[in-house]
């Protein structure tokens, strides 16, 4: 929903849960009427840790504004590396630079940029 800092959604076969945020790069020319907030400071959030520990997902999503190779792409999986673990499944879903990319992080976690303006329908699969 709309002003929520995340969501979960449930596998329909298996009934797993993961856990979707959205972030946006560090911008620092918003419209006053917009708070723009940097994301080393939300992710140090007790929410975000609570939200990962508290909710029993088995992966996480992150939407997320940015190039696919952005430091703040590292410095996110860093913070959840850090809250439940190495093998814990990440996937990031990028898009800032309009460029077709992906790219595995880890064992564990991939970040992908579909092109630009929907000229790329892809599809990512994830065993939970």
């Amino acid at each position: 929903t709309i002003g929520s800092k995340y969501f979960i959604q449930t596998t329909t076969k298996t009934n797993k849960k993961f856990i979707v945020f959205g972030f946006l790069y560090n911008m620092n020319d918003s419209i006053n009427e917009v708070e723009i907030r940097m994301v080393s400071n939300v992710i140090e959030e007790n929410w975000f840790t609570d939200s990962l520990v508290q909710n029993n997902v088995e992966a996480a999503i992150f939407l997320a504004h940015m190039d696919l190779t952005d430091p703040l792409v590292y410095t996110i999986l860093k913070k959840v590396r850090s809250i439940v673990g190495e093998t814990f499944p990440v996937l990031f879903v990028t898009g800032h630079t309009h460029y077709r990319g992906v790219q595995q992080i880890d064992k564990y976690s991939f970040s992908i940029e579909s092109g630009r303006y929907f000229d790329t329908i892809g599809f990512v699969s994830m065993t939970l």
